[in-house]
């Protein structure tokens, strides 16, 4: 959800209050999370409260007691909206829809033995109008996938679609904001079939090649996005071949995966969303030769005929390379040029340049680097 969240700052030191007691310093930091609409008519967020003394944070107790307020103005007035012993730390609200559009604040008062102390004010925008949109997960050839989960990101948490739909169905906002509709499906790859996740696509023309992604401007048309898993074949392999020296095979390849989900990679790691495919930003990755692309691999196979689109440079596609000059078993090998065996069973677009788009055009393919 894209979310519009302040805590109010004046001359630049947070409206923080302090109270002292005898046991030193307490101070009260209240935070907003999780804005999303779980309808169109329902727009959810909570706030909670951490509690410091002398700056070191407290954990809450029983005799705790809290009173949370709310306003539409940082200058009041300021309206109580629940309190209570213990079970006050946190509170949740849904607002109606009817409020799109206009800000809101929290405060609250926490009383202890021997403190009393006010929160800063936090406040939260309500963002809209909310847009429906219906997930579903599909192997290629339409048969719906129920071993996935899509979820949406409502900061810092990760929600899932609303019950009893027929498919997943979450309320993003429409336009542009402060940050972006985020989503994302796990896991990766479905090893008990051997099927990976390929791409998604939205009924209003949106294409995405990432397990997770995010949208900045979600149009009125858009009411579905599919994610394909795709059918991955672990028979190919990349190898070099030194002609000179009897097909002499050893020293390395790389290979450029969109797909490749690496978790030894912190390049692969994006706060919030956890390991990810990279698409066509993935980095080349230095291997053995011969790199045997298993399904059991850390690149969970191929997807074949996965062809370049020059009119979408974002549309996945691997790509091969090799050093220009590399030793392979005591040998001095100079790269002379791509092939494939069986012949024709990989295409390059320039077999002849050390890196290239390589396609997997049918299972037990291997790429060779002379």
């Amino acid at each position: 959800m894209r979310q519009l969240i302040r805590s109010f700052i004046s001359g630049g030191i947070v409206l923080l209050a302090v109270a002292n007691s005898v046991f030193g310093q307490w101070t009260a930091q209240a935070y907003v999370k999780d804005l999303y609409y779980r309808s169109h008519a329902e727009f959810r967020d909570s706030a909670y409260v951490v509690v410091y003394l002398n700056g070191v944070q407290q954990q809450p107790l029983i005799s705790w007691y809290y009173k949370w307020q709310l306003s539409n103005s940082l200058s009041g007035p300021w309206n109580d909206m629940t309190g209570g012993f213990g079970y006050g730390p946190a509170y949740a609200r849904i607002n109606p829809d009817a409020n799109i559009g206009s800000q809101y604040y929290y405060r609250v008062y926490v009383t202890g033995p021997g403190f009393a102390v006010l929160s800063n004010s936090v406040g939260a925008y309500m963002p809209g109008p909310s847009q429906q949109v219906n997930f579903y997960a599909q192997e290629n050839n339409g048969t719906s996938l129920s071993s996935v989960t899509i979820s949406h990101f409502t900061n810092p948490d990760w929600m899932w679609g609303v019950e009893g739909q027929s498919a997943p169905s979450f309320f993003l906002q429409q336009g542009t904001g402060d940050s972006p509709e985020a989503m994302r499906i796990v896991p990766n790859f479905l090893s008990d079939i051997n099927y990976g996740f390929n791409n998604w696509s939205g009924n209003d023309g949106t294409a995405l090649y990432q397990d997770y992604f995010t949208l900045n401007n979600i149009s009125s048309g858009l009411t579905q996005i599919i994610s394909y898993y795709n059918p991955a074949d672990g028979n190919e392999t990349i190898a070099t071949s030194v002609v000179d020296a009897g097909g002499a095979n050893g020293g390395t390849v790389q290979i450029k995966d969109p797909w490749l989900v690496d978790t030894s990679d912190p390049q692969f790691y994006t706060p919030p969303y956890g390991y990810h495919n990279l698409g066509m930003n993935a980095p080349f990755k230095s291997e053995p030769s011969p790199l045997q692309l298993t399904t059991s691999s850390k690149y969970n196979g191929v997807f074949l005929n996965q062809n370049p689109d020059p009119n979408n440079p974002q549309k996945p596609y691997y790509s091969a390379s090799a050093p220009l000059i590399q030793n392979i078993n005591g040998y001095t090998a100079f790269f002379a040029g791509w092939t494939s065996s069986p012949a024709n069973s990989a295409s390059f677009q320039n077999a002849s340049a050390t890196t290239t788009p390589v396609v997997f055009n049918s299972s037990g393919a291997t790429v060779i680097a002379q």
